[in-house]
């Protein structure tokens, strides 16, 4: 029995499992293509974007994005990642109504088509949940039996008592349950998630195996409209239980393993990606066994461990996190961000460093105005992400120093730099669209006016530099994702490493003080200026 019967069968008992398997097969059909993948190297870098990010006038947001990627990014990264272009009702794009369709005032599947020519194109596999829009949930209010258990729900008779909820880890302080109106009267339905106080998004039952094979005909779909690098969006969540917490149940990595061995009998070459914010060790866990779950994970510590650096003028905590920290083999790896549409996540540095330290800089952040989205843990609210910009978010003092210097620290460290549209302008928090829509997380969501953008003197000229960085990376061999990574012992307030294997070296120095360092490294002198950082290939 093969690897995917043996996860159905898993999952779902025997007889259901391989019926699953037989419904499958016939679905995808026979596949001639045997390519595999192309070993990611130190050139490669992700560039993440909404549709609509890039505007012009008279112009359709797909090509605009299209027009910024071949005039100002051409040569500087290979892959997009397009955050949600499909039809949604709210969480800017999340909250998906039909997977099968780009939403009208964006394009179509032609400019999709047209970006993923030039890009390996990255697009989102939302699994949690659906839109109340969507025709599924549309369909279960009306009272069709085919979609009565395609989401999870009660009647107000046999609502789960409160002790059971209160266990459900969420990553939203809202209600678990939201009641709906529907032809066989009032529905309870399970909603991890939430938009602020606001419920649209309806969590997918996959109990159901009718469920599973739906998501899989999407990937499927998508795979065929030119995507190669498929993220699986909030899986923590997907799979419930009651009595437990429902979070990270081992029918999720099951759930991983089924989609993984259908992304390879239809697109061996392509990627899969596993979004999931929590603590480090069950993140790294997405990897499985001999790649059979995800290929590529966030780094999610990185960033509030860099942050944390610079706050306290002290890496040690961060030394201490990138010695512990065991590397993947060369077939799967890390994505290192300082940031996502997301803003900062916390609970993915949960483990990495310790509660007291992350209340520290919460509470530091929270005195500088930064906004601090809370979850759900066991009846208590807790912090779970900074709802800021990379630029915004650094303390005053040299600010663009410890911008550039946490730049290249995150396209030096091991694994493939994932760069959100904002950080290569260092924009700052847009303000006035959370105002507007009172969604913490729009402070990092904001359109640009593309001509507006490379009129302003400041936000060029941080883009030149980032550049700079981005065309010297490609140049060193030493940067490539499987290239060897051992941590520098140099002075208290540096964080140094050297990268490559056999062949070219690289040795990284970054200061995190507000004064110039100096310091021996095998028999040479280093001087660093505040907050800057040194790159030495072949350093002996």
């Amino acid at each position: 029995m093969n690897s995917l019967a043996e996860n159905l069968v898993k999952l779902y008992g025997e007889t259901i499992g391989k019926a699953l398997l037989l419904k499958i097969r016939s679905f995808i059909g026979v596949r001639e293509n045997r390519t595999v993948h192309r070993k990611l190297n130190e050139r490669d870098l992700f560039f993440i974007t909404y549709a609509d990010t890039f505007q012009e006038p008279e112009t359709v947001p797909l090509k605009s994005l299209a027009n910024f990627l071949s005039s100002r990014m051409k040569g500087l990264i290979t892959g997009v990642h397009i955050l949600p272009f499909f039809p949604y009702s709210s969480d800017r794009g999340y909250s998906v109504i039909d997977f099968y369709k780009v939403k009208a005032e964006l394009g179509n599947w032609e400019d999709i088509g047209e970006i993923s020519r030039d890009y390996t194109l990255m697009a989102d596999l939302v699994l949690n949940h659906v839109s109340t829009q969507h025709l599924w949930f549309k369909k279960f209010l009306e009272g069709d039996p085919k979609y009565s258990d395609f989401f999870v729900w009660y009647t107000k008779d046999n609502l789960p008592p409160s002790d059971l909820l209160i266990k459900v880890a969420r990553p939203r302080a809202t209600p678990l349950l939201t009641r709906f109106n529907t032809s066989k009267g009032e529905r309870y339905v399970w909603t991890t998630y939430s938009v602020e106080s606001s419920t649209d998004q309806v969590d997918l039952n996959y109990h159901n195996p009718e469920v599973l094979f739906e998501v899989i005909k999407i990937m499927v779909f998508l795979l065929g409209r030119g995507v190669s690098v498929i993220r699986l969006d909030a899986i923590p969540y997907i799979w419930k239980k009651l009595g437990t917490d429902c979070y990270l149940r081992p029918e999720v990595h099951t759930i991983v393993k089924i989609l993984k061995a259908v992304l390879k009998m239809v697109k061996p070459d392509a990627y899969l990606v596993a979004q999931a914010s929590v603590p480090f060790e069950k993140n790294t866990a997405f990897f499985g066994k001999n790649g059979d779950e995800a290929d590529l994970v966030y780094n999610f510590p990185l960033a509030p461990l860099i942050l944390y650096s610079f706050f306290k003028e002290d890496p040690s905590a961060l030394i201490k996190w990138a010695k512990e920290l065991v590397f993947p083999k060369d077939n799967v790896g890390f994505l290192n961000t300082l940031g996502t549409h997301d803003g900062l996540g916390l609970n993915g540095a949960r483990g990495s460093f310790d509660e007291i330290k992350i209340a520290e800089l919460v509470d530091h952040l929270k005195g500088r105005g930064v906004l601090v989205a809370e979850k759900s843990k066991e009846g208590k609210k807790v912090p779970y992400e900074l709802d800021t910009t990379w630029w915004s978010v650094l303390d005053d003092g040299d600010r663009e120093s410890k911008f550039l210097s946490s730049i290249a620290l995150m396209l030096s460290f091991k694994g493939v730099p994932l760069f959100y549209y904002g950080l290569l302008f260092g924009l700052e928090n847009d303000i006035a669209l959370y105002k507007k829509t009172g969604v913490k997380r729009d402070v990092n969501r904001g359109n640009v006016n593309l001509k507006k953008l490379f009129e302003d003197p400041k936000r060029r000229l941080i883009f030149d530099s980032v550049k700079k960085l981005i065309e010297r990376r490609k140049t060193i061999s030493a940067f490539s994702p499987s290239a060897n990574q051992s941590i520098l012992e140099v002075h208290p307030k540096v964080f140094a490493f050297e990268r490559g294997s056999d062949g070219e070296k690289v040795a990284c120095f970054y200061n995190f003080s507000n004064g110039e360092v100096v310091f021996q490294c095998r028999g040479k002198e280093m001087k660093i200026e505040p907050y800057g950082f040194l790159w030495t290939v072949n350093f002996d």
